[in-house]
C-alpha cells in the first residue's frame, strides 16, 4: 500500500521534472508563472493521462491554485480539443 503510493508519487514527480526540463523550466519557476499558464495546463493534462495522482495533488505540485480551478481549466481544454 504505502510503498506503492510512494512509488507513484516518485513517478509523478519525475514526470513533472522531465516535462519542465523540456521547456527549460525548473520547479522554482512554477510559482513565478501564472496559475493558468498553458504549459502548466499541458503538464497537468499529461499527468492525468499518465499517472494516478489526483487533480488536487497535481494542482499543488504545479502551483496552479485550487484543484477546482485546475479541473475547470482541464475541462475547458478538453472541450476546445473536440
Amino acid at each position: 500500500g504505502q510503498v506503492r503510493h510512494d512509488s507513484e508519487i516518485e513517478k509523478a514527480q519525475r514526470l513533472i521534472s522531465e516535462k519542465l526540463a523540456l521547456v527549460g523550466w525548473d520547479r522554482a519557476q512554477l510559482p513565478k508563472e501564472p496559475k493558468g499558464h498553458p504549459m502548466k495546463i499541458r503538464i497537468a493534462q499529461e499527468m492525468r493521462e499518465q499517472s494516478t495522482m489526483s487533480v488536487k495533488w497535481i494542482a499543488n505540485e504545479l502551483s496552479i491554485g485550487s484543484w477546482t480551478y485546475l479541473n475547470k481549466l482541464l475541462c475547458r481544454q478538453r472541450l476546445s480539443n473536440t
